[in-house]
């Protein structure tokens, strides 16, 4: 029999982040369901560490390790822990569309726009913006 589908919401609300796990109705385990147990063990803080950086939307729940949770994508693999968006580097006209970080030293980097991303050249509007900023700020 395969699993039913633990979910964990993750929302913007006007007094900040917030997260939620509802356990599904239709889990055939009830109160004695391993997911329950496993949040429990986690604790609050843990469980809301979940959703830290992370876009609003629902995600999927794992089991991970013996204790612990996890979110998996739609492919069923582990989404790892989602980094803060870089903080754009003015002094680099030709760095990425996304997040500024040059070319270079870009690798894979996160932003919730276009989420994981290599190198996007800039347009030509944001190369011009970044040098007129450059220049203004010597």
């Amino acid at each position: 029999m395969a699993d039913v589908v633990h979910t964990f919401i993750v929302t913007t609300t006007p007094e900040g982040r917030g997260s939620d796990w509802p356990h599904p109705a239709d889990c055939p385990d009830g109160k004695n369901c391993d997911f329950i147990r496993r949040a429990s063990r986690m604790g609050i803080e843990r469980m809301a560490d979940l959703g830290e950086n992370r876009p609003d939307g629902t995600y999927n729940l794992a089991r991970f390790g013996f204790h612990s949770l996890c979110l998996i994508g739609d492919d069923g693999h582990i989404l790892h822990p989602a980094l803060p968006a870089p903080t754009p580097q003015a002094g680099d006209p030709s760095g990425c569309h996304w997040c500024g970080i040059n070319e270079r030293t870009h690798a894979r980097q996160y932003t919730e726009g276009p989420g994981y991303h290599t190198w996007t050249q800039p347009t030509q509007d944001q190369i011009k913006t970044r040098m007129l900023a450059r220049r203004n700020h010597r």
